[in-house]
């Protein structure tokens, strides 16, 4: 990630050092683009404490109606790092963070009802489809031919 590595001899004039970097994209699983704005606080020689924020977007799937939806985040950086050499790169746990963000169900809204399991639509709080669900025991009867069928066919043999 560009402009995310802090150097050892940014500190030689002043303890405190600013980042900044807009439209980052990490390679996170989805699509994503983050700003994040970090303030580096040199501890000693070897250790920078790094605070900032990381705003932006996750590109997800809906998990019910398997539609494309902006997820947003805010996240809170507050780390100590050591320097490797003469430099900290902020690049891994950033990204770390951004994964850590992606729900484990993304919804594109908590009221999606998801798709219909008669006509495939995807049904939107706004935009529902009219299908009655199938009764529960066509189902049942379905799915009790289905495995008659399968118990038929194994006995046979």
């Amino acid at each position: 990630m560009i402009n995310l590595t802090f150097f050892l001899h940014e500190f030689s004039d002043n303890n405190e050092v600013y980042k900044k970097a807009d439209g980052l994209r990490p390679d996170i699983g989805c699509e994503c683009e983050l700003s994040v704005k970090l303030k580096a606080i040199k501890a000693s020689d070897i250790t920078i404490y790094v605070s900032g924020t990381v705003e932006g977007f996750l590109t997800l799937e809906c998990s019910r109606c398997l539609f494309l939806y902006r997820h947003p985040i805010s996240i809170n950086v507050a780390c100590e790092m050591k320097f490797n050499g003469d430099r900290v790169s902020m690049a891994d746990e950033i990204r770390e963070l951004a994964i850590l963000e992606i729900p484990m169900k993304p919804l594109c809204s908590e009221d999606c009802l998801g798709i219909c399991p008669v006509c495939g639509r995807q049904n939107k709080k706004d935009d529902a489809c009219a299908c009655q669900e199938p009764s529960k025991n066509l189902q049942a009867d379905f799915i009790k031919r289905k495995w008659e069928d399968l118990f038929n066919k194994t006995k046979r043999r």
